[in-house]
This record gives structure tokens, sequence and C-alpha cells, in this order.
């Protein structure tokens, strides 16, 4: 998250200081192009600290053990399952997030996660 904040604070200045050496016209078209590039780099920083937050959540969810309570070890070998496949796709989530311009609302990312982690899921049983 700090890194692609300095990343950010980087090109807006680099965008800045490009600015003061261009045309106005041209000016209009490079602050639209690195307000444009500075956003995405905050969406792509949101996904990422969502699917972080996420993987947290599940591996917590995952240690509960049940001696009598059998549907609470399933519920907990299903968090287990899901940290699992948001840290070896977080990389192609965040991808195809950005790819389908995904909004930044929880609501939005979550509903985007279970999404992928379900279809994920019903491949599996459907291949078995």
């Amino acid at each position: 998250m700090k890194k692609s904040i300095i990343i950010a604070g980087f090109v807006a200045v680099t965008a800045f200081t490009a600015l003061l050496s261009t045309s106005p016209a041209r000016q209009q078209v490079d602050l639209a192009e690195n307000t444009q590039n500075v956003l995405q780099l905050h969406k792509t920083a949101v996904y990422d600290q969502f699917i972080e937050k996420n993987i947290a959540h599940c591996e917590t969810k995952g240690k509960i053990k049940s001696r009598k309570g059998e549907n609470i070890n399933q519920y907990a070998y299903l968090m287990r399952m899901r940290a699992d496949f948001f840290k070896t796709q977080k990389n192609e989530l965040i991808s195809e997030m950005e790819r389908l311009d995904i909004g930044t609302k929880s609501h939005q990312m979550n509903r985007f996660l279970n999404e992928k982690f379900h279809s994920k899921i019903l491949k599996k049983t459907s291949d078995s």
C-alpha cells in the first residue's frame, strides 16, 4: 500500500513538472492522462488491500476447531480453502478486477471475489 502511494506521488510530481514545460492544450491532456494513471494506481492498491484483509479474515476463521460441531469444522475448512485461493490467485484477481473495472466499494469487491471463489469450487466439484 505504501509503495503504491509513493509511486502515485512520484507520478503526480513528474506530471506537474512536465506540465510546466508544455503548451496549455497539451497540459490539459497530460493532466487528464496522469490523473487517470494515479486513479488506476489507487484502485490497484485498494484491491490489493481488500484481498489481503480477506485472506487474514479467512485464515482466522480457518483456525476454528470443534469436537462436536461438524458444520463448524466444514466452515473452517472452507475458509482455509478460500484463503489459499486468494493467496495463489491474488495477482490474477487484481488484474481481472482492473480489466472489468470493478468498483472500490466493499460490496462490489466482495461480490466479485465470492463469484470467483464459488465458480472455482463448482468447477472442481463438476470435474470430480
